[in-house]
């Protein structure tokens, strides 16, 4: 027996190899959660929700490059999860990681889309052991951070992308969920001493998932932006290049050695060039600072200038909902024949076997997202969401099974 024990030693040190609790017993894409509580296993769903868990797999693996929001510096083939803790624990609920320097709106430096998947359980907040992407409440703003579920918690379906669930090690999950935690009446719930993700290490089981390239679905790129400087009344002002597909990660320090960071600019989609930015007085005395940016290059979004769009309501009877997409990311949106209203921008992100979100952005109404299939014609839903609703009600979104007609220009 002794041998035996020397043998499996010798192995694992000269293949570099770590004997997991884990092992698969069937094909799949695996994610295996070491942290300082135990370990816990998810398996991905990669062929429905391909992009984010590419995304999650390449940033677990440090194939992706990644801005470090602590000090603005872009990393390459450094594994972002590794030595990150669980920064917010809520009892009866869930566990939340991803973050390094705020909580509630932190990222890896670029933001993804939501892969929602509707009318199938699987992809809901059902239950307990779901892994979903967290995101700021907007659509479209995932990007790191990530949660796990102790309980249902319904009110998120179809606000959160679901890639995974765990099928090993929930009783780990439980035991982080059931650690103290302070700032409690501030809703932050960070735990009293730390729950440390060591690694997240991809197992991949089967032809299928041993295929599955996370490298390739596009990527932003970074570069430095060229940023005008000027004070008025002691405020700061940043005048950034605002093109398509732009977005920037702002820092600001008094001294050139201790770097505060700011914040994301918000995305834009369409072009407004050179543009003021206020950013207020954010440093100490606000007489004096240092700033720099980095700025995230997306891919371009698909161009469906000259799609007309009708969906219609269930039975397929009445005026329709129409939505006419032009140049520039932008278009018009016909509610029901009560006119026309401008649409800011849009977003068409393709995903899954065939699957389109159309993300529709309008000065009049929250965003609406349509979910339907490649075609001409079939099944579709709406889904809006409400912030003059409750967060945690079912009633914060509304949510309509359609179907819809395509013309192409």
């Amino acid at each position: 027996m002794r041998k035996t024990l020397i043998s499996l030693t010798l192995v694992l040190s000269l293949f570099g190899a770590r004997a997991f609790a884990f092992t698969p017993t069937e094909d799949g894409l695996y994610a295996v959660f070491d942290t300082s509580m135990g370990e816990f296993t998810a398996k991905l769903f990669f062929e429905e929700t391909n992009q984010t868990v590419a995304n999650f797999v390449s940033l677990a693996e440090g194939t992706r490059n990644w801005v470090n929001t602590t000090d603005a510096k872009i990393q390459s083939n450094v594994p972002y999860y590794d030595g990150l803790i669980f920064h917010r624990v809520i009892a009866g609920f869930m566990n939340q990681a991803g973050a390094r320097v705020d909580a509630q709106g932190d990222s890896p430096g670029y933001t993804i889309y939501d892969e929602m998947v509707p009318n199938d359980p699987t992809y809901t907040v059902n239950r307990a052991g779901v892994l979903a992407m967290a995101n700021t409440g907007a659509r479209n703003s995932g990007g790191s951070q990530f949660f796990v579920t102790v309980a249902p918690a319904t009110y998120l379906n179809q606000r959160h992308t679901v890639f995974g669930e765990i099928v090993d090690g929930q009783t780990v999950v439980d035991a982080i969920n059931a650690v103290p935690v302070i700032d409690f009446e501030n809703r932050i719930y960070i735990p009293v001493d730390d729950v440390t993700i060591n690694t997240v290490t991809i197992i991949r089981e089967g032809t299928a998932a041993e295929s599955f390239d996370a490298n390739a679905y596009s990527q932003p790129t970074y570069g430095a932006p060229d940023i005008d400087v000027s004070i008025q009344d002691d405020e700061y002002f940043l005048n950034f290049d605002l093109q398509p597909n732009y977005q920037y990660l702002v820092y600001g320090s008094p001294d050139l050695e201790d770097w505060t960071y700011i914040g994301p600019l918000s995305r834009t989609y369409i072009y407004y060039g050179r543009r003021d930015i206020s950013l207020g007085t954010q440093l100490p005395g606000g007489t004096r600072g240092f700033w720099r940016a980095t700025r995230t290059n997306y891919p371009a979004m698909p161009d469906k200038d000259g799609y007309s769009i009708d969906f219609f309501f269930s039975g397929g009877s009445g005026t329709p909902l129409n939505i006419e997409l032009g140049p520039n990311y932008t278009g018009t949106f016909d509610n029901a024949g009560d006119g026309d209203y401008d649409i800011t921008y849009y977003t068409w992100h393709e995903f899954g076997e065939n699957r389109i979100i159309l993300t529709v952005y309008t000065q009049s109404f929250p965003a609406l997202q349509f979910t339907f299939e490649q075609g001409s014609n079939g099944p579709a839903q709406l889904l809006v969401n409400d912030s003059n609703l409750s967060n945690n009600s079912d009633d914060s979104q509304l949510f309509e099974n359609m179907t819809f007609e395509l013309t192409e220009p």
